[in-house]
């Protein structure tokens, strides 16, 4: 009688242990996470095999990105846009689906050298940019600019900057 026991309980987590393979489940981001990237490495643990991966904008998925890719983690190759995205995979069964929020970040980074300085932008959105310099005593806007994500621009040291989030 022990030793059926025994075997009933190994059979029971072995089962266990293969329908948790079977149905993938989704690790990052995390269901109703706030993120700031805007190309997260999508993550989740099941069976070594292809995944199709359905990322939208919309619940029921009218419209998604869809990848065949390997386990157990995919990159989009495009920016996502800034709003709620949904997402998950099917091998042999379909994960539940989950979401996260892409949150805007505005961020400048700034150098400086005898001269110049360069900023660079380091948020996850275009920035509109007004250059402003003294001339003759007169505050005047001397230069326009949309700085993309990870673009720099080098600047007399006396500007100033006012930088904005590009809609």
């Amino acid at each position: 009688m022990k030793t059926i026991t025994k075997i009933i309980i190994v059979n029971l987590i072995l089962l266990i242990i293969i329908l948790t393979l079977l149905f993938p489940s989704l690790n990052y981001p995390k269901n109703d996470e706030i993120i700031f990237e805007r190309t997260p490495e999508l993550r989740w643990t099941g069976l070594p095999i292809t995944y199709t991966i359905l990322i939208d904008n919309n619940p029921g998925f009218s419209s998604p990105i869809e990848k065949k890719v390997p386990c157990c983690s995919y990159i989009p190759d495009e920016n996502l846009d800034l709003e709620t995205i949904y997402w998950k995979v099917k091998g042999i069964f379909s994960s539940k689906t989950s979401k996260f929020n892409i949150q805007s970040k505005v961020s400048l980074k700034l150098k400086k050298d005898e001269e110049n300085y360069t900023i660079t932008n380091d948020g996850n959105s275009q920035l509109n940019i007004s250059v402003e310099e003294q001339i003759e005593n007169k505050v005047s806007v001397t230069g326009q600019a949309i700085l993309d994500i990870d673009e720099s621009l080098t600047l007399k040291k006396d500007s100033r900057v006012k930088a904005e989030q590009h809609e």
